[in-house]
C-alpha cells in the first residue's frame, strides 16, 4: 500500500515537471495520426479557473512571439533557448520512451493575462509531421517581462526520415475559441539524438 503511494507520488511528480502553464486538454498528431491526451501534463494546482485572455486590439512596438525550446521538463527563463531560421532543432528520446522535439514560446505584449489555447506543429516538406494543440492554458510571466510557456512535447517517431532535413516549427497563440491572436514559424534543421 506504502509502495503504490510512493509510486502514485512520484508519478505526479514526473508529470508535474513537464508543467508548461495551465490545466486544459490536449490533442496531439504524430504524422498522420491523431489522438487525445486524457491526461494533462500542465495541470493548475490550485484547481482554481481563471478568466479567458483577450487579444490586446492594437499591440505596441515592442509586441513579440518567440519561438524557442527548453531544457526539458524546466519551467523557468533562464532553460529557454530561442530558435532561429537555420538553428538545429534536436530530436530527443522522452521520459514516456516516444522520440520528440521540445518547443517552447516566449510572448509579450499580444494578450492579457488569462487563458489561453496553444497549437504547436512540425512540418518537413509541407507535410505535417508532427502537432500539438493545449487548451485554456495560463502563460507564465517572468520578471525579464516575458510570459513565457515550456515544454511542448511534438512526438516525432519518424524523425529517421527527416533527419538533418530542414522542417518548419510553429506556434500559434489563439483565443479559447480557436481564433487566431499571433503565430510565429522559424525554418530549423532537425537533428537526431546524439547517439544516433
Amino acid at each position: 500500500r506504502n509502495t503504490w503511494s510512493l509510486s502514485a507520488v512520484f508519478l505526479s511528480l514526473v508529470l508535474g515537471a513537464c508543467d508548461g502553464g495551465s490545466s486544459g486538454g490536449e490533442t496531439a498528431t504524430s504524422g498522420e495520426e491523431e489522438f487525445a491526451l486524457t491526461e494533462t501534463l500542465n495541470a493548475d494546482e490550485d484547481g482554481l479557473e481563471y478568466p479567458a485572455a483577450r487579444p490586446v486590439e492594437v499591440p505596441g512596438e515592442e509586441a513579440f512571439l518567440e519561438l524557442g525550446t527548453n531544457t526539458t521538463g524546466l519551467s523557468t527563463p533562464n532553460s529557454f533557448q530561442s530558435l532561429m531560421d537555420g538553428d538545429d532543432l534536436m530530436v530527443e528520446l522522452g521520459f514516456q520512451g516516444s522520440y520528440m522535439v521540445v518547443l517552447a514560446l516566449r510572448t509579450q505584449g499580444y494578450v492579457t493575462e488569462g487563458k489561453v489555447n496553444i497549437r504547436a506543429s512540425l512540418r518537413v516538406d509541407g507535410e505535417l509531421k508532427a502537432s500539438l494543440k493545449y487548451k485554456k492554458k495560463t502563460l507564465l510571466p517572468a520578471s525579464d517581462g516575458g510570459d513565457y510557456f515550456y515544454n511542448i512535447f511534438l512526438i516525432t517517431e519518424d524523425y529517421a526520415d527527416y533527419a538533418d532535413d530542414v522542417g518548419v516549427a510553429s506556434v500559434e497563440l489563439l483565443t479559447l475559441d480557436d481564433a487566431l491572436i499571433v503565430s510565429v514559424e522559424e525554418e530549423l534543421w532537425i537533428r537526431p539524438p546524439p547517439s544516433d
